[in-house]
């Protein structure tokens, strides 16, 4: 399978220096910028430095009866733990789940149940601290349904999603109903999961950060099944139990991060890349 996802990430992403962002406080009284300073390292001593991440997927998962939404950051697999991270979902989304997903089964995988949050610029903004493994994943209820009805059998299934920091790749996944196409030509085939349903991905390289992402994807269904009936389902769903395809293309994708900054590092080792082109 990754042979496969290989030829889809192979040559997209290119490994860019992050610059330092000074932020200069207005002129404020002596009281208040102590109290500032205290809370600040109140909260750096609680939570620690934010460590942005290299990359991330939004997957919109499409069950018989709704559509979810699931939200993942990947960290580079080399990264020493614990750190804090940041990860945003559109303001007022109820949480499903939220933990660190790693390549076993999602059941077994270590809630967070420990967190701080804030809104801000129309978001939900979650921050955690990762110790046992290097992504992140918050599934959420939609607020309304990403499907389009466009008439004779045809369908739009828009995705948008504000990173908070620069990344090297974002995708979007979605799955669609057996039986259906999909006509996009910028989305690309990236597997099927659990259910046989198809899944497509659209990638986004260099993304900036605080930048909205948009996509669409339009397909054609059969059966007058393009799109759930939209009534809920009961919280604790994991829709990571059904986005395999997801986490196989982001995995393609870290490990092609490691590569070239091993490359880049001089640290090349022609034994890691035979075990690469084995998979």
């Amino acid at each position: 399978m990754l042979k496969q996802l290989r030829a889809v990430v192979s040559g997209i992403l290119t490994l860019a220096l992050l610059g330092a962002l000074i932020v200069v406080p207005a002129p404020a009284s002596t009281t208040a910028i102590a109290a500032e300073a205290e809370a600040e390292a109140a909260e750096e001593q609680t939570l620690g430095e934010i460590t942005p991440f290299e990359a991330m997927s939004l997957v919109i998962r499409r069950l018989d009866n709704a559509h979810f939404a699931s939200i993942t950051g990947f960290l580079d697999p080399e990264i020493e733990l614990p750190v804090t991270v940041e990860v945003a979902i559109p303001a007022g989304s109820s949480v499903i789940w939220m933990g660190e997903p790693f390549d076993g089964p999602i059941v077994d995988a270590p809630r967070i149940t420990s967190y701080d949050m804030r809104t801000a610029g129309g978001l939900d903004i979650y921050t955690i601290v990762l110790e046992n493994h290097p992504q992140a994943q918050i599934e959420f209820n939609l607020l309304e349904s990403p499907v389009t009805v466009l008439g004779d059998g045809t369908y739009m299934l828009s995705m948008e999603y504000t990173p908070l920091t620069d990344l090297e790749a974002f995708i979007f996944i979605t799955n669609l109903p057996l039986g259906s196409q999909a006509l996009s030509e910028h989305f690309d085939y990236v597997g099927v999961n659990t259910e046989g349903e198809n899944e497509y991905g659209h990638f986004f390289t260099e993304v900036r950060g605080g930048q909205p992402l948009m996509t669409s994807l339009t397909y054609t269904a059969v059966g007058g099944r393009g799109t759930p009936n939209e009534s809920r389902v009961s919280d604790g769903v994991l829709i990571a139990l059904a986005a395999t395809a997801a986490g196989v293309v982001m995995v393609a994708v870290l490990i092609m991060m490691t590569r070239r900054r091993r490359i880049a590092a001089g640290e090349y080792d022609e034994e890691w890349d035979e075990d690469w082109d084995e998979e």
